[in-house]
Protein backbone atom coordinates (compact mmCIF):
# COMPACT_ATOMS: atom_id res chain seq x y z
CA UNK A 1 0.00 0.00 0.00
CA UNK A 2 1.26 3.33 -1.20
CA UNK A 3 1.65 6.09 2.09
CA UNK A 4 0.42 9.93 0.85
CA UNK A 5 1.20 12.52 2.74
CA UNK A 6 -1.91 14.83 3.64
CA UNK A 7 -2.57 18.26 4.96
CA UNK A 8 -5.32 19.38 7.34
CA UNK A 9 -6.04 22.09 8.95
CA UNK A 10 -7.23 22.43 12.83
CA UNK A 11 -10.77 21.95 11.96
CA UNK A 12 -10.68 18.81 9.78
CA UNK A 13 -8.14 17.06 12.19
CA UNK A 14 -10.61 17.75 15.01
CA UNK A 15 -13.48 16.34 13.12
CA UNK A 16 -11.34 13.45 12.12
CA UNK A 17 -10.45 12.64 15.72
CA UNK A 18 -14.12 13.21 16.91
CA UNK A 19 -15.35 10.63 13.94
CA UNK A 20 -12.20 7.89 15.81
CA UNK A 21 -13.87 8.20 18.91
CA UNK A 22 -17.20 8.01 17.87
CA UNK A 23 -16.91 5.05 15.49
CA UNK A 24 -14.76 1.51 15.32
CA UNK A 25 -12.19 2.28 12.92
CA UNK A 26 -8.61 1.11 13.36
CA UNK A 27 -7.23 4.42 12.24
CA UNK A 28 -6.94 7.58 10.29
CA UNK A 29 -6.10 5.91 7.28
CA UNK A 30 -8.94 3.68 7.33
CA UNK A 31 -11.48 6.14 8.05
CA UNK A 32 -9.80 8.51 4.88
CA UNK A 33 -10.45 5.48 2.42
CA UNK A 34 -13.89 4.47 3.58
CA UNK A 35 -14.57 8.81 3.39
CA UNK A 36 -12.86 8.08 -0.29
CA UNK A 37 -14.82 5.08 -0.73
CA UNK A 38 -18.43 7.11 -0.43
CA UNK A 39 -17.68 10.27 -2.07
CA UNK A 40 -16.32 7.75 -5.46
CA UNK A 41 -19.51 5.98 -5.13
CA UNK A 42 -21.55 9.12 -5.28
CA UNK A 43 -20.01 10.04 -8.30
CA UNK A 44 -20.22 6.79 -9.75
CA UNK A 45 -24.14 6.82 -9.16
CA UNK A 46 -24.16 10.12 -11.49
CA UNK A 47 -21.99 8.48 -13.62
CA UNK A 48 -24.48 5.86 -14.35
CA UNK A 49 -28.00 8.15 -15.42
CA UNK A 50 -29.32 8.94 -18.82
CA UNK A 51 -29.16 12.29 -20.88
CA UNK A 52 -31.57 13.76 -18.44
CA UNK A 53 -31.38 13.61 -14.51
CA UNK A 54 -33.84 13.65 -11.22
CA UNK A 55 -32.09 13.64 -8.36
CA UNK A 56 -32.38 15.80 -5.08
CA UNK A 57 -28.78 17.37 -4.01
CA UNK A 58 -28.36 17.70 -0.12
CA UNK A 59 -26.04 20.72 0.86
CA UNK A 60 -24.54 21.62 4.39
CA UNK A 61 -22.63 25.04 4.80
CA UNK A 62 -21.88 27.49 7.13
CA UNK A 63 -24.41 30.21 8.26
CA UNK A 64 -23.16 32.99 7.05
CA UNK A 65 -21.68 31.25 3.64
CA UNK A 66 -22.66 32.92 0.73
CA UNK A 67 -20.95 30.57 -1.89
CA UNK A 68 -23.88 28.12 -2.09
CA UNK A 69 -26.11 30.90 -2.96
CA UNK A 70 -23.59 31.79 -5.83
CA UNK A 71 -23.63 28.41 -7.23
CA UNK A 72 -27.35 27.65 -6.59
CA UNK A 73 -27.82 31.01 -9.11
CA UNK A 74 -25.75 29.41 -12.11
CA UNK A 75 -27.90 26.13 -12.09
CA UNK A 76 -31.25 28.30 -11.60
CA UNK A 77 -32.77 26.22 -14.90
CA UNK A 78 -31.91 23.05 -13.20
CA UNK A 79 -33.84 23.46 -9.94
CA UNK A 80 -37.29 22.96 -9.51
CA UNK A 81 -37.76 23.22 -5.37
CA UNK A 82 -34.95 24.72 -2.87
CA UNK A 83 -35.42 24.32 0.63
CA UNK A 84 -33.56 26.16 3.44
CA UNK A 85 -33.43 25.62 6.66
CA UNK A 86 -30.90 26.59 9.75
CA UNK A 87 -29.62 23.89 11.51
CA UNK A 88 -28.23 25.45 14.44
CA UNK A 89 -26.62 28.96 14.87
CA UNK A 90 -23.35 27.73 13.14
CA UNK A 91 -24.80 25.74 9.71
CA UNK A 92 -28.03 25.35 7.58
CA UNK A 93 -28.56 23.18 4.92
CA UNK A 94 -30.15 23.43 1.81
CA UNK A 95 -32.32 20.65 -0.17
CA UNK A 96 -32.23 21.10 -4.09
CA UNK A 97 -34.54 19.01 -6.25
CA UNK A 98 -32.79 19.51 -9.64
CA UNK A 99 -34.19 17.86 -12.85
CA UNK A 100 -32.46 18.32 -16.51
CA UNK A 101 -29.15 17.09 -18.78
CA UNK A 102 -27.56 14.64 -16.41
CA UNK A 103 -24.10 16.49 -17.68
CA UNK A 104 -25.06 20.15 -15.94
CA UNK A 105 -26.65 18.47 -12.77
CA UNK A 106 -22.69 16.61 -12.43
CA UNK A 107 -21.66 20.16 -12.61
CA UNK A 108 -23.77 21.32 -9.98
CA UNK A 109 -22.71 18.86 -7.95
CA UNK A 110 -18.97 19.10 -8.79
CA UNK A 111 -19.26 22.90 -7.89
CA UNK A 112 -20.86 22.32 -4.78
CA UNK A 113 -19.03 19.24 -3.66
CA UNK A 114 -15.84 21.18 -4.79
CA UNK A 115 -16.46 24.51 -2.78
CA UNK A 116 -15.22 26.13 0.14
CA UNK A 117 -18.45 27.07 0.91
CA UNK A 118 -19.47 23.76 1.75
CA UNK A 119 -19.26 21.19 4.46
CA UNK A 120 -20.82 17.92 2.82
CA UNK A 121 -22.77 17.57 0.08
CA UNK A 122 -24.73 14.28 -1.13
CA UNK A 123 -26.64 13.42 -3.93
CA UNK A 124 -29.72 11.04 -4.25
CA UNK A 125 -31.07 10.19 -7.69
CA UNK A 126 -34.59 9.80 -8.32
CA UNK A 127 -36.24 7.11 -10.57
Amino acid sequence: MEVTSVSLDESTERKIDDIMRRTSFDGRSELLRKAVDEMHAGIDTLGTTSDMLDAVIVVKHPREEKGVSEISHRYDSLISTQLHSTLDADSCLEIFHVNGASDTVKEMYKDLHGSRSTESVRVVPQG
